[in-house]
């Protein structure tokens, strides 16, 4: 897999944020009223909502018609393609045999900076009212299972798949908790929004720019809004989370050392104590995952193996997992890991021509 060597300029960085983080919120809404959604149909509607031949059969605040029309305004010559495929299998081989419901493969091809393919792994949980009370920062994934979060620390370990696979948490807005416990989760966004002083080592671009003290830390990416506006659109902003999260697999697994699934609360506080010492996202919107995914070597892996596993092959997993002093060889049925339930790929392009062989160094 090629290096990335290039950034996004930061018109382009808000516009694909708003879109990716409309889809966010979009799914945030699917908690209000109604049926309570199921885990499959939310992973279902992302994959819709984000998938150029069925996005528009849904409305969103910023779709991504507009925010194409947007990106072809700007200067930097790109475009943004997003596709799902899905891959049928039954619950019992998701359970026993791969634990992801998506697989994100992220592609930049370029004609000056070339071409790059990574992917992830991504488990999906919803957030649990706790009973009459509702929705509260004490509210658990409660579909959590702890050997489905084991397979995939073996999934990692034998692909040798470093902040590759992550958990992707579904929660409604604060305006669904109680009125106590959603005004504490905006005053949780308000005081400990993202630094971007912790982002070094995640891009170049990132390291050179804070080295020269460049004042990113001060910007709101999620509103990315004009000045006279800034306090309302942050607000507005703030009243749609947690909405759609991250958090990586490490993170995951020092939360459930007990064996049940995260409370709401624990992601917070897991997230402050991470943006001090920046290492893994721990629980970040969605949009950060897929905009670095796209940018940062630090995010994704682009082994051959691993990327038929996330585009729906079959794959065996290398043997050096399933084989320790202590632990005798598995089955042969238990080296098989099958794919997520579904595939997007993001491919981030250039939208101009280009003469033959133009290439910048790197």
């Amino acid at each position: 897999m090629a290096t990335l060597a290039f950034r996004l300029p930061d018109a382009e960085h808000g516009i694909i944020w708003r879109y990716l983080d409309g889809v966010s919120q979009a799914l945030a809404r699917r908690f209000e009223g109604g049926s309570m959604p199921g885990e499959e149909n939310l992973t279902f509607l992302l994959c819709e909502l984000l998938d150029d031949g069925m996005t528009g059969l849904h409305l969103l605040d910023y779709p991504l018609s507009k925010a194409r029309k947007d990106l072809a305004d700007c200067d930097g010559g790109l475009t943004l393609d997003v596709s799902f495929q899905t891959h049928e299998h039954t619950k019992h081989v998701e359970h026993h045999y791969s634990g992801a419901d998506l697989g994100v493969i992220f592609v930049v091809d370029h004609p000056c900076f070339g071409r790059s393919e990574k992917a992830v792994l991504l488990q999906a949980k919803k957030l649990f009212p706790n009973g009459s009370n509702g929705y509260t920062l004490n509210s658990s994934f409660n579909s959590f299972h702890a050997d489905q979060r084991d397979k995939l620390k073996e999934i990692e370990q034998g692909f040798s798949a470093g902040n590759s696979i992550f958990y992707l948490w579904y929660s409604p807005s604060s305006e669904a908790f109680s009125g106590d416990d959603g005004r504490a989760i905006r005053a949780l966004e308000a005081t400990t929004a993202g630094s971007w002083r912790g982002l070094k080592g995640w891009h170049p671009f990132i390291d050179e720019i804070l080295d020269l003290g460049w004042p990113w830390h001060e910007r709101n990416w999620p509103a990315n809004p004009s000045v006279p506006q800034q306090e309302d659109c942050a607000r507005a902003w703030r009243t749609s989370q947690p909405a759609t999260r991250i958090s990586a697999l490490q993170i995951v697994d020092r939360l459930t050392a007990s064996g049940h699934g995260p409370r709401l609360s624990s992601l917070y506080q897991a997230r402050s104590v991470q943006r001090k010492r920046w290492q893994w996202p721990a629980f970040e919107p969605m949009a950060e995952l897929f905009l670095f995914g796209l940018m940062s070597d630090a995010i994704g892996h682009g082994s051959d193996d691993w990327l038929r596993l996330a585009r729906g092959e079959k794959v065996a997993l290398p043997s050096a997992a399933t084989t320790t002093p202590t632990k005798a060889p598995a089955p042969e049925d238990d080296r098989i890991v099958l794919p997520p339930k579904h595939t997007l790929t993001l491919t981030l392009r250039s939208s101009l021509s280009w003469p033959d062989g133009f290439r910048l160094e790197r």
